[in-house]
């Protein structure tokens, strides 16, 4: 973790958001279609759990590189005299993060020393309190592997705020599981292609039968709240997602038993059109070559919040602290 306070971008290589001459041709056609790079999301994440500590952007950090090493040589120098670590905002790490192992750069490995997952657990603690991706880190006494948080074998054990919030997650990724499928039946559909045509049939009936089993709950699920937690987190969605949502929440819980929904124009209408809003004259419904290019799924699983990514942070910090 220590490299990341002397990390400058490879000479010659153009800045993450500015794709220049060594920048191969695919490359940079692929990030001028990408509406956020992997690495800024990294970025962003480094600030929030406070091992940023200035509010830099990637490609003013990669420019001033050279400024931001200079100032640190220097207050490095004023700390000895001063007995201090400089002002606070003007450093770029946090002055906590763990020196590199020795035999870095030349040798580098993904698991965790421990004290790199202690620190890391202390700034999630201490960053993120209330969260459950804090909880995890703070008081699971092992590793676990599932495929959803909601599945989670010691989902009980977590407090009241964090049971409630998964819950709602899990209604939202059961309900809306059944728009991604009736996508990607009409793409299959579109391309005339029988066997994906059977499968997305195949998966609708199962997702019906499913919500089916749950409908009573659905049905006296606290959306008002929904909104409110979703909103508290993120309040910059657009009017237009939360219509969409809205309307096929109600549509799917107002339907038919069984596989009725499938069919039903309203809601092919309303799938389509939300394709044809987003994507404009990218719409693999309304583009025969992006229909073409599409690989045969497109968003068909429930929605898992990225659990993968986050259940392999916590168990490299729970491996890093010894755990079993």
């Amino acid at each position: 973790m220590e490299w990341l306070r002397a990390s400058a971008p490879p000479q010659g290589d153009p800045l993450p958001d500015s794709p220049g001459k060594h920048c191969p041709r695919s490359v940079c056609l692929a990030n001028r279609s990408l509406q956020r790079l992997p690495s800024n999301i990294y970025w962003e994440g480094l600030r929030t759990w406070g091992l940023r500590t200035l509010a830099v952007s990637q490609s003013e950090y990669h420019r001033y590189f050279a400024t931001f090493a200079a100032r640190a040589r220097s207050r490095g120098e004023a700390a000895e005299d001063e007995g201090d670590h400089g002002r606070v905002g003007t450093r770029v790490w946090h002055d906590a993060l763990p020196e590199a192992p020795e035999d870095f750069p030349g040798v580098a490995k993904f698991a965790l020393r421990e004290v790199e997952a202690q620190y890391l657990r202390e700034q999630l603690l201490a960053r993120q309190p209330g969260k459950l991706l804090a909880y995890l880190v703070d008081q699971s006494p092992a590793a676990t592997q599932c495929d959803f948080p909601w599945e989670h074998p010691r989902k009980t054990s977590f407090p009241e705020r964090n049971r409630v919030e998964l819950e709602h997650a899990r209604k939202f990724s059961l309900v809306m599981h059944g728009a991604s499928l009736l996508y990607n039946l009409l793409l299959a559909e579109a391309g005339q292609n029988n066997e994906r045509i059977e499968r997305y049939r195949a998966d609708m009936a199962a997702w019906s039968t499913e919500l089916e089993g749950e409908r009573a709950e659905l049905v006296s699920w606290d959306r008002i709240a929904f909104w409110r937690l979703v909103r508290s987190e993120n309040p910059r969605i657009p009017v237009p997602t939360q219509a969409f949502i809205n309307a096929w929440l109600d549509l799917a819980l107002s339907a038919a038993k069984g596989n009725a929904i499938v069919d039903r124009i309203d809601a092919r209408t309303m799938v389509a059109n939300r394709e044809k809003r987003l994507k404009g004259a990218l719409s693999r419904l309304a583009n025969a070559r992006a229909l073409e290019l599409w690989g045969g799924e497109s968003g068909a699983y429930p929605v898992n919040y990225r659990w993968f990514r986050v259940q392999t942070i916590v168990n490299d910090v729970i491996q890093g602290l010894g755990h079993a």
